[in-house]
């Protein structure tokens, strides 16, 4: 599947839009999802989380750019990109902004080709 960049990002930026889900469950919803293959695990907003009221499985320490570390939630939720992968379940964090991110643990399953030049994603 080929993706165009997303403009809404400075510069522009590789996006796919995702479902996600409760483990088990039928109602899901979609959210924009930038790819970063510098996140090692997948994040989605906190307003999701609420929405679907997902279950906390666990907790982690992380660290972002700032390497300061924090303890964060885990949850458990079901991942599907539409037209390339069947729901999966999958540990992830929350934040509070309006996107997810998919990491390492979700990308690392696709071969992922970013063409800067044409801003295109390609994902098979």
């Amino acid at each position: 599947m080929e993706y165009k960049y997303s403009r809404n990002f400075n510069p522009p930026a590789p996006v796919i839009e995702v479902s996600i889900s409760a483990p088990l469950s039928k109602v899901s919803t979609s959210s924009t999802a930038l790819i970063d293959s510098g996140a090692a695990i997948t994040v989605i907003p906190e307003r999701i989380i609420a929405q679907l009221k997902l279950r906390r499985v666990d907790s982690t320490p992380v660290s972002g750019f700032g390497k300061r570390v924090i303890e964060a939630t885990v949850y458990s939720a079901a991942l599907e990109i539409e037209g390339i992968s069947e729901s999966k379940i999958y540990r992830i964090l929350g934040w509070s902004e309006d996107y997810a991110l998919i990491g390492r643990d979700l990308l690392n399953q696709f071969i992922a080709v970013l063409n800067g030049l044409s801003q295109e994603l390609s994902l098979r």
